[in-house]
């Protein structure tokens, strides 16, 4: 039986201050701390298209800090049709704004490498405006550098930093920082709800997701696909084939806070664990994603730390995905849903952001923005942690 981090919550009337030690220590240790002081200082629409089921919008979102400015091309996908404002789903993508669709009309990055349309597979635009969602993406190498070295060319080059400070802000907690600054951009879009926001994201960028969804309570709906090591999947949930601190941190040392790779090899002495990273959404909504060949993500460690997370959703009597008096040593079926408030899903196939992945997580968004508005779910959030 895994031996985890304890979550100490029995009550809602707990949870704040526990949620603050969390964020306290995932800052401290595994990701860095994010600095005060950031903004989106201004939107500029480079032009609107209609498309199948909405219309395109082209932005130049121009985000700043202490030291700067930095412009992000954000792609916005917008329904026709809606009787009201709709939910968004915010995420960054891999390889450019021009890969997510093989329709023209949208800039090529200045560094493509990739064709147009060449992982639009991963954002099936259509059917998300289909399902009454806008979706918004931005190229994550425009926020922030992939690559060791690079610190000053994305935005952490907009704060002042010290190099040496074991707890600075890595990659990771760039990215989270610039899922924030999108929000903030589209909440100004007519036709957006931004009280009924999804931050989703698949691999490293859903590590991403789950931290930029701990810290910033304004999305309503957080979505993690295949985030494995310091995203979903435990650290103590010690199995061949999966990624380790000793790995990640070597061949990605700017992801993190540079002390995070002190605990190579010494997972079971980190003071906190996935668990408790997917527990600081609550009572906000979670959709955890899984595939089974996925090894390396660990699928198995992924869904053991959902059914971890569970009982501070219990606590303010949502369901999460564990079941009581069961203590699971597989996965569930392929392909089903499982959970309330807190989700699970494992599919077949490897690590790929797919359509059915999609599927499961608007379905999860669906079932918590009907209750009965975005708006009270994260109205929710805030008294629960404010308080």
């Amino acid at each position: 039986m895994l031996e985890l981090p304890p979550l100490s919550v029995t009550q809602p009337d707990e949870w704040p201050d526990r949620r603050a030690e969390l964020l306290e220590q995932f800052a401290r240790h595994v990701y860095g701390r994010t600095p005060a002081g950031g903004s989106t200082a201004g939107v500029e629409d480079r032009g609107t298209e209609a498309v199948p089921g909405g219309h395109r919008l082209d932005l130049d979102v121009t985000v700043a800090g202490p030291l700067g400015e930095r412009v992000v091309p954000v792609l916005v996908h917008v329904p026709e049709g809606a009787a009201g404002p709709v939910p968004v789903v915010i995420g960054l993508n891999f390889a450019g704004n021009h890969t997510t669709t093989p329709a023209p009309g949208v800039r090529i990055h200045r560094n493509a490498e990739t064709e147009r349309g060449a992982q639009a597979s991963r954002w099936p635009c259509e059917e998300i405006l289909r399902r009454g969602y806008a979706v918004a993406t931005a190229h994550y190498d425009d926020v922030e550098v992939d690559a060791p070295g690079h610190a000053d060319d994305g935005v952490r080059g907009l704060f002042v930093r010290d190099p040496g400070d074991p707890e600075g802000w890595g990659a990771i907690g760039a990215w989270a920082w610039g899922l924030g600054r999108i929000l903030d951009a589209v909440a100004g879009v007519p036709g957006i709800d931004p009280a009924a926001a999804v931050a989703i994201g698949h691999s490293r960028l859903g590590k991403a997701a789950l931290w930029a969804g701990a810290q910033d309570e304004r999305f309503a709906v957080v979505v993690s696909n295949d985030s494995g090591c310091a995203g979903a999947a435990l650290h103590r949930h010690h199995v061949p084939g999966k990624e380790t601190i000793a790995a990640i941190t070597t061949s990605f040392p700017h992801w993190f806070a540079p002390g995070f790779a002190d605990y190579a090899g010494r997972e079971d002495d980190l003071p906190v664990d996935a668990h408790q990273l997917l527990a600081l959404i609550a009572p906000r909504a979670l959709h955890v994603a899984s595939a089974v060949e996925d090894a390396w993500a660990d699928p198995l460690g992924e869904y053991l730390a959902t059914v971890a997370a569970s009982p501070v959703y219990e606590s303010f009597a949502l369901t999460g995905t564990r079941v009581e008096g069961e203590q699971p040593v597989s996965l569930p079926s392929l392909g089903e849903r499982i959970g309330g408030r807190l989700s699970y899903h494992v599919r077949s196939g490897g690590h790929d952001l797919t359509v059915e992945d999609w599927g499961h997580a608007l379905d999860a968004a669906d079932r918590v923005l009907a209750e009965p508005t975005a708006t009270a779910v994260v109205a929710s959030a805030t008294v629960a942690t404010s308080t």
